[in-house]
């Protein structure tokens, strides 16, 4: 039984990548970079974000305390 491909334009589908697909699939073929991101486990979505949002504002407030103490020491 042979079934009947509908053309593009019934199907919604592109040909045409678009820069974010083209830029995923090229870092994923790069030989020089072997490690990459990789996606959290089924519905452990919200723990990932939750993690990367504590680092990123631990990251923050280690920088502003450092640059307090950096300018209470030149001040």
């Amino acid at each position: 039984m042979h079934i009947a491909k509908l053309p593009h334009s019934y199907t919604g589908y592109s040909e045409v990548n678009s820069p974010w697909q083209t830029l995923r699939n090229n870092s994923a073929k790069a030989s020089f970079s072997p490690v990459g991101i990789t996606p959290p486990k089924k519905n452990r979505e919200r723990t990932a974000a939750r993690y990367i949002t504590g680092m990123l504002a631990l990251t923050v407030a280690s920088a502003a305390a450092m640059f307090a103490f950096i300018l209470s020491r030149v001040l």
